[in-house]
């Protein structure tokens, strides 16, 4: 199988995981609003393109499953069939089958195939539903009004001229030809007057078109969808230009072959002379060429506005763009230790260019929230369906971006999360009518940005948190001292202890508090913080806050000794100048400055960096989910533009520091973790 082939089985896998996401959210939508239509239309073209490009690129098992699963849908646009619950049910089993089809490997094992046997049974049944149905009409439609002489069959004139770049997609014209073909009977001519001589063909560009004619009993919209693959980059037209099967009549098909003989153009309009015009029914044909002029025709003008590229170019990218900033800095430094005009003047661009490329690259790794709340919509509905609980999902903000590593994180914490919001958070039905409140409990996820940094925060209307619950347990474990004076805050924190639980019974899908303590070490993974607010009885509120890029940060250069950290710019607020005895009167960890007192923590302590302190310090005053902390250093170095990399093993136990930096100079400094240094020290 040679290297192209290959690359067009990828894409195709690609775009039919996308185009089974497109299903998945369509039909949830449609289990809410059964009578929208379009849902129903695309939930039909995204099989319809899985079944063409699954029996294009090999993908035997997905294209007739999908054929099968398209049948279903087929009658339920004609009106033949009924959204329900069932309906909705079987297809999302279906849309689960198609991912695992999607692997090769997993879709050979004999288990799927009993798990494809079973459910292309139930779709069996629903498709006869729908035959009994349509058979229970027939007599009816037939004695209305006929929507075509005879026996059923109508005629259309169709110009197909691809675009000249249609094979480079994989596309196969001739299976398109063939599909139609399938629709009923069919005549085509070819067009060739754009084929260039010989040493001029160019293998992948697409030189021909084709005028069909075809006799079928199947709608327009079936027709349309033969076209779906190559409706943006082609011209078609489709035309009704007669109410009978014309391909029967031998005075047609001669009149038919002696136009083309003569070499004129093609189109519905000289066809149509060759037709009696008491046999064309105008309000109808117009109806028709409507549809066509503002689906088809106009597609030839449509620009692709948006690009696939593969995540690992994306990374490659990042990591190049991040070593560049890197010698940008080492530049920046020679610069300044040689007062050289044109060196400085070179160094001042390069760094100009350099940030707004930064920007640039980091703008492409952000994606949407709404990336993750389409698995949470599904999961939720399956969820609460099998704990017998009503539940209501809303999402604001899906549209904030963060980056792609950092969402790929967060999918499981946050899955966790609404776990625990719908088993132990949201009540029954029947509790919750006791209680005052709707049968149907509503979990919110909304996200927005706050500075530099993105918020995420799930809440839930449920029974909510007891906190002398939780303190209670905590104390039985010896976490903390039974006369110890905590906020609700601080004993809210406990539940993100390793192993600590406020249930008696744990159930296998969560539990308020069990492996809370993961959720907190992945965010954390990602310099993100969380925190948890609740209200007995009235519901939960998780809070996470994330900085919307791991890469590359601004930061502030501060030194302690001989060594160097790094703040995130983002979190810095002010800096103050210390004297040596304002830090040396410092009682119970407070510093008052122009008439505030703040929480202060020396780093010299934080870090047991051992040296005499200077006459003159600074102090550096940091924004916190708490509120605002001091931090004493020896000297602000200046802004940086700092590319992160991980720690090593030696660190990896550290709570203070979240990453580390190369300084322009070759050196290493660290970079804070203020809130985990607020919190521990």
């Amino acid at each position: 199988m040679d290297n192209n082939f290959e690359q067009f089985r990828k894409r195709f896998k690609e775009e039919a995981f996308d185009h089974i996401v497109d299903m998945e959210e369509a039909l949830l939508e449609l289990e809410k609003n059964p009578l929208q239509n379009d849902l129903v239309e695309k939930i039909f073209r995204a099989m319809h393109s899985l079944k063409g490009g699954g029996g294009m690129f090999g993908f035997d098992k997905i294209s007739e499953f999908t054929h099968d699963l398209e049948t279903i849908y087929d009658l339920v646009r004609r009106g033949d069939l009924e959204v329900s619950d069932e309906l909705i049910s079987l297809t999302l089993k279906s849309v689960d089958l198609l991912r695992v089809l999607l692997d090769e490997k997993k879709s050979e094992s004999v288990e799927i195939d009993i798990r494809t046997k079973a459910v292309k049974q139930e779709i069996a049944v629903f498709a006869g539903e729908g035959a009994k149905k349509i058979t229970s009409q027939v007599g009816m439609e037939s004695e209305g009004n006929p929507q075509s002489e005879g026996n059923g069959m109508v005629t259309y004139f169709i110009h197909f001229t691809p675009g000249p770049d249609v094979l480079e997609n994989g596309t196969k014209l001739l299976y398109l030809l063939d599909e139609l073909a399938s629709l009923g009977a069919v005549v085509t001519f070819p067009g060739t007057g754009k084929v260039p001589y010989f040493q001029d063909v160019e293998p992948t560009k697409c030189y021909l078109h084709w005028d069909i004619i075809l006799s079928t009993s199947s709608s327009f919209q079936e027709i349309c969808d033969v076209f779906i693959f190559v409706e943006d980059s082609s011209e078609i037209d489709i035309d009704l230009i007669s109410q009978r099967n014309l391909l029967e009549e031998d005075d047609f098909l001669l009149k038919i072959k002696r136009l083309s003989s003569t070499g004129k153009p093609m189109n519905a309009l000289t066809v149509k002379e060759l037709v009696s015009q008491e046999e064309i029914k105008p309000s109808e044909n117009k109806n028709s060429s409507e549809c066509v002029t503002s689906e088809y025709v106009s597609s030839k003008n449509v620009h692709t506005s948006s690009l696939r590229v593969s995540s690992e170019k994306i990374d490659e990218l990042i990591n190049l763009v991040s070593e560049l900033v890197i010698s940008q800095e080492r530049l920046g430094l020679i610069s300044s230790q040689n007062n050289i005009p044109e060196l400085n003047l070179v160094a001042n661009t390069i760094q100009n260019l350099t940030a707004q490329l930064r920007d640039s690259t980091f703008s492409i790794s952000l994606l949407p929230i709404e990336a993750l709340t389409m698995r949470f919509r599904r999961m939720i509905r399956d969820l609460s369906s099998e704990l017998g609980k009503e539940v209501v999902f809303i999402a604001n903000g899906e549209d904030t971006e963060l980056d792609k590593s950092m969402i790929e994180t967060l999918t499981d914490p946050l899955l966790h999360i609404l776990r625990n919001c719908i088993d132990h958070g949201i009540e029954t039905p029947e509790e919750r009518e006791l209680s005052g409140k709707p049968r149907v409990g509503t979990i919110t996820l909304k996200a927005f940005y706050s500075g530099a940094n993105v918020t995420i925060e799930v809440a839930d209307d449920g029974r909510g948190l007891n906190a002398t619950t939780i303190r209670q347990k905590a104390v039985d474990k010896g976490l903390i001292d039974g006369n110890a004076s905590l906020t609700d805050r601080e004993i809210f924190d406990l539940v993100f202890l390793p192993g600590f639980s406020t249930c008696e019974q744990v159930s296998e899908i969560s539990g308020r508090g069990v492996g809370m303590d993961v959720v907190k070490k992945n965010i954390a993974s990602i310099r993100g913080s969380v925190t948890i607010d609740s209200i007995p009885g009235k519901g939960t509120t998780i809070s996470i806050h994330l900085p919307m890029v791991l890469s590359i940060i601004d930061g502030l250069l501060v030194s302690v000794g001989d060594n160097k950290f790094v703040f995130p710019l983002a979190v810095v607020e002010r800096i103050f100048s210390l004297k040596k005895q304002d830090v040396e009167a410092v009682f119970n960890n407070v510093i008052a400055l122009e008439g505030t007192q703040y929480p202060f923590f020396n780093l010299r302590d934080c870090f047991s960096v051992e040296c005499e302190l200077p006459g003159r310090m600074q102090a550096v005053l940091v924004n916190n989910s708490d509120g605002q902390a001091l931090f004493s250093i020896d000297k602000v170095e200046g802004k940086i533009q700092a590319v992160l990399k991980p720690l090593g093993k030696f660190y990896q136990d550290n709570k203070f520091l979240s990453a580390a930096t190369i300084l322009a100079d070759g050196s290493i400094a660290l970079v804070l973790d203020s809130n985990a240094i607020i919190k521990e020290c």
